[in-house]
């Protein structure tokens, strides 16, 4: 069950991101990392990963805050 394939879906407060331009999304085996391309105050908030499979889905998410210098 290893190597059905999974798909992600990544929301930021709620909204999906998967197309925004703004993200680079990648992946490389087993880790998924999401690049802010120019980082602004809006894009502080939640971030939830949903991964789904036939066998199931799982989540995660997280808190960002941005500091400006």
């Amino acid at each position: 069950q290893r190597n059905l394939p999974i798909y992600v879906d990544i929301f930021h407060n709620d909204v999906y991101i998967n197309d925004n331009p703004e993200f680079t999304i990648t992946t490389n085996q087993n880790i998924l990392s999401i690049v802010i391309k120019i980082t602004k105050a809006e894009h502080a908030g939640k971030y939830k990963i949903v991964a789904t499979n036939i066998v199931g889905s799982n989540s995660a998410t997280c808190e960002v805050n941005v500091i400006k210098n």
